[in-house]
Order: structure tokens, then sequence, then C-alpha cells
């Protein structure tokens, strides 16, 4: 996955994650304190509504209570009852209409008289049983319908008592569809109200989203826990809410709202963070995007150089801008380009010099091939000629070239080496004459050592040339060979005129720069060395006028030829 798409998936994530939680607090935290104003405004609305409807009914009672004040009535005179009841109800229709329903006037036998020649008979009528047995000051029936219009009605049965003892009763019809104006009457969320008992009998035109059976089940809470002020519960989809009557036993307001309209505002603000969730979401990727951009551009750029600096081109840098994580990689990788390509500069300075050290070693090979041929006839000629002393300079002459030659190997067993420059050193003697003597000493710890050819030779040659030649005196060579811990040190005195100062310090430069401008001989021993077995080893030339010269030559302690392979040639 591409760091840009890893940074989109991430902020992505971290927003959604983070609204997801805020969604959730805010649901929770909103619906809840909702839910506690929409309680408080319900327990309000349904207690007033409730002691209305209570209200009503008291008037009712107490409509019944002043009727039974009638002498008429508390005497049960019958005669003087039917044109009371008869007058009363008519007077009553014609003003209120049958909505206010109808009285009734009876015994304790439940002949009642609504009319001058109509009666209803309510014996056997539960509610009217209580009425006559008990001693509730009214009973509230279930929902009947009217025997003078039809139409749905409650009744109140006030009961008629004298010393305790029931003597008749007076009916006061209660017309369901006055219940059903005042349920109506209320306006709370869109709701639905109605009355009922405990029993699940409805007072009130029953709403069409209900059922009979439905009521049946919300009545059961009623009958086992009535609750004394208003309660609620929720089905899911629903919230109902049931208030007590009061002046009644068993009667409920009930109102059924749905839980989406309540949850209307926590749905619309719910909506308005999804809306804000989205802007945010949006807006995150495109800064996500642009953001990438300023880191995924830089690296690519520097992976770009990176690839370029891999296939060899190590003078390209990276572009650092800033002082960010990137620009500080940039500076640190040009850094390193800018250090390797000084290496590589330097490894092909000492490529070229050894090369060059090879070179003039492989000229000064071909040259003694052609002489120890040539020399190895003048041998046979001399020796035809009985010429001792040419016979000893040409064989001295030929085991120099031979071990010049050595088979083409570049690291030959230090005793060979040293027998080298001593055949050098007769034959310059020969030349010479008595100009000088020479010693050549080795510990026994050197003899099975092998170390770089022609090392020594040159060595001699100039303490010969430059110090022993021009000296007025006999003067000595030494050349000294220890072993000393995992190093050899060969030292090549002499006694002869010394070196100035300044040509030393010259000579010493040129060997350090691996300049031949001076000193060739010397600055091509010290590079083979350097370049053979690295910078810790060499040359160290310590010379004054009149004092003669040393040079010591350092070396690794070398025994085996795998030792010698693993010097980096």
């Amino acid at each position: 996955m591409k760091f840009r798409t890893r940074m989109i998936v991430t902020f992505s994530t971290l927003i959604t994650i983070a609204f997801a939680v805020l969604m959730s607090l805010v649901y929770l935290t909103v619906s809840h304190a909702n839910q506690q104003l929409v309680s408080s405004t319900s327990i309000q609305l349904f207690d007033a509504k409730a002691r209305e409807a209570g209200d009503w009914l008291a008037q009712r009672v107490s409509e019944l209570e002043i009727i039974a004040l009638n002498s008429a009535v508390q005497s049960m005179d019958f005669d003087m009852i039917r044109p009371f009841v008869d007058t009363l109800n008519a007077d009553v229709g014609q003003r209120f209409g049958n909505q206010w329903g109808t009285f009734a006037i009876g015994k304790t036998d439940g002949i009642g008289w609504v009319a001058q020649d109509k009666t209803i008979d309510v014996s056997g009528r539960d509610y009217f049983e209580r009425a006559m047995t008990g001693d509730e000051a009214f009973i509230l029936s279930e929902p009947v319908t009217s025997k003078t219009d039809n139409a749905p009605i409650a009744l109140i049965c006030y009961p008629l008592r004298k010393d305790g003892v029931s003597y008749g009763f007076i009916n006061g019809a209660i017309a369901l569809n006055r219940l059903t104006e005042l349920a109506q009457g209320i306006d709370f969320y869109g709701g639905v109200s109605w009355i009922m008992d405990s029993q699940g009998r409805n007072y009130t035109v029953l709403p069409e989203t209900l059922s009979t059976k439905q009521l049946i089940q919300f009545s059961e809470p009623l009958r086992i826990d009535p609750p004394a002020s208003t309660h609620y519960v929720a089905d899911g989809s629903s919230y109902f809410y049931f208030t007590p009557i009061p002046t009644t036993e068993d009667w409920f307001l009930c109102t059924q709202v749905p839980r989406a309209v309540l949850m209307e505002s926590t749905y619309s603000l719910l909506s308005t963070l999804a809306v804000v969730w989205i802007f945010l979401l949006g807006l995150t990727i495109f800064a996500a995007i642009l953001l990438s951009r300023t880191i995924s551009q830089p690296l690519a750029q520097l992976c770009q150089t990176m690839d370029k600096a891999g296939g060899g081109d190590l003078t390209i840098r990276a572009q650092a801008q800033g002082s960010d994580e990137i620009a500080m990689l940039a500076h640190s990788f040009n850094k390193l380009t800018a250090q390797l390509q000084q290496l590589m500069n330097q490894l092909l300075r000492n490529e070229k010099q050894k090369r060059r050290a090879e070179l003039r070693i492989l000229q000064a090979q071909i040259n003694p091939h052609f002489l120890y041929n040539t020399l190895d006839m003048l041998h046979w000629m001399a020796y035809d000629h009985e010429d001792q002393d040419m016979l000893q300079l040409i064989s001295t002459l030929s085991s120099f070239y031979r071990i010049s030659l050595s088979r083409g190997d570049e690291f030959i067993p230090l005793p060979r080496e040293l027998d080298h420059v001593r055949y050098y050193l007769e034959i310059q003697k020969m030349r010479f004459e008595d100009q000088f003597d020479f010693t050549i000493q080795a510990d026994a710890q050197t003899e099975p050592l092998l170390m770089l050819k022609l090392l020594l030779q040159p060595l001699a040659e100039n303490a010969v040339i430059h110090g022993i030649k021009p000296c007025p005196h006999r003067c000595q060579l030494t050349i000294e060979a220890c072993r000393n811990g995992d190093d050899v040190k060969i030292r090549v005195s002499d006694n002869g005129v010394g070196i100035q100062e300044e040509t030393l310090r010259e000579l010493r430069q040129a060997m350090e720069e691996g300049q031949s401008r001076a000193g060739f001989g010397l600055v091509n021993v010290h590079q083979r060395i350097r370049l053979t077995y690295g910078a810790d080893y060499g040359l160290t030339l310590d010379s004054g006028i009149g004092q003669g010269t040393t040079i010591t030559l350092r070396i690794p302690a070398i025994k085996e030829k795998k030792h010698v392979e693993s010097i980096d040639l």
C-alpha cells in the first residue's frame, strides 16, 4: 500500500471513529435529555388533562348529588319522580343534546325511570350490584349502549343511602363522544390518546392504530401495579403514557407517541453531524493528499537520486530544502555520496599508482630476462677463456637477475630477498673496489617469512649512489632484518655523506604524496608497500649531513602463502 493511501485510510479511519464516538455520545446525551424534557412536559400535560377529565366526572357526580337532594327522590315517591325525571331529561336533552346522556331514578330492584312512561332495568349488572352492596360514593360502569338513542355511553351509578342502607339509585349517562373529544384535545408530539380502565375496556373512540387486543396487553401492568402518577413504557417503535384519572377507581388517560417523532430533534442533530462528518471526511482526504505530496514527492525525488547514485553517478546530489527529517536525510545522503566519491577517486588513484608500479616491475623483469639469457651465454664464453674474475661477476649478476625474475612470483622468502640485495652489493663492490664494505644480518625468526620482492635493492642502490659514492672515505653499509611482534623491520643504514635537510623534507613529502619528481626509487618502494600492505606500512627516512642515512622498512610478518592471498593486491 502506498504512503498516500495509508495516510488517507488512517486519517479517514480516525475521523470516522471520532465522529462515531461523538455521534454515540450525542445520541445518548441528547436522547436522555430529550427524554427527560419530554417526561417533564408529558407529566404536566397529562396530569392537567387527567384532572380535567376527573373534574368533568366530578361535576357529573355533583349533579347526581343535587338530584338526590330532591324531596321526591328522598321519599321515593314515584308519582312525583316520574314527571320530575321526565322534565329533567327533556330539559337536558333540549339544552345539550343526547351527548350528555340521560338520568334514571329507581329503587334497589334495579328498575329506573327515565321518562314519564319509560324505564330501564339494570338489575344484575355488576356496577349496580357493587353500588347497592358496597360503600363507594359512586360506581362507574363499563361501556354500554344507550337504550334511548343507541349511543355508546358509560354510567355513573349513584347509590341513595339512609343510615348506611341503600334504598335507591340514580344513574347518570356519560356519552363516550364527550370523553373522546377530551382525549383528542391532547396535542402531544402528534400522538393519539384514549381513556381505558385496568381491564382494558375503552371509554373513547379507539384510534385506528390500536386494537382491543393491544389494550388488553397494555392493561396487564395496570392491573398488577397501577401507577399513582404518569407512567410510560416503550415497545421499540412507540412510547405509551398512562395517567390515572382522579375521582375514578381505575380509569387511565392513555397516549401513544411514535418514537420517531419524539427523537426527531435528535435524529435531525445526528443528520447534521453526519453532514459535518462527510464534509470533514472530504476535507481530511484532501488534506491527507496535500500532506502526503509534501512527503512522498521529496521521498520519490530522493529515491530517484539514490537510484542514479546506485547506477554509478556519484556526482548527483539530492535537493535538501527546509529543516525537516527528509531534508536531514537528503543532507546525509549528499554527505555520503561526497565521501563515496572521494573514496572512489582515492581508489582510482591508488589503482593507477599500483598499475604503474606493476608496469615498472614488469619492465624491470623483462629487461633482466633478456639480460639473464645474454649473461648465461657470456658465462660460457668466459669459461672458455678461463677468466675467473669475469666468471665470478657474470655468475653473481646471473643470480641477481634470477631472483629478480623469481618465475613471476610477487612474494618471495625474505632470505632470498636478502640474497638478492647481497648479489647487487657484491657487484657494486667490484665496481667501486674498496670504497665500502657491507654486512647483512637477519634474525632466525625472519627466515620462514615472505615479503614483496625487489624492495631492498632500490634502497641499497640509493645508499651506494647517493650516500657512499660521493664520500671521500671508506664507508660501511649495514642491512638488518628483525621480527617486531606482528611486523618485520629491515634497516638499511650507511655512514655516507647524508642528506641535506631540505632534500630530506622533499623526499618525505614525495613519498607521502606518491610523487616521483625526486627519489624515484624510494617513492616507488614506499608506494608499493602501502598499496600492497596498507597505509600503516612503508618507509621512514632519517639522515643528516655527515651522519649517514638510515632507511627503515616496515612490513607485516607473513609466513604462509594463504596469508599472502588474503592481501588486497
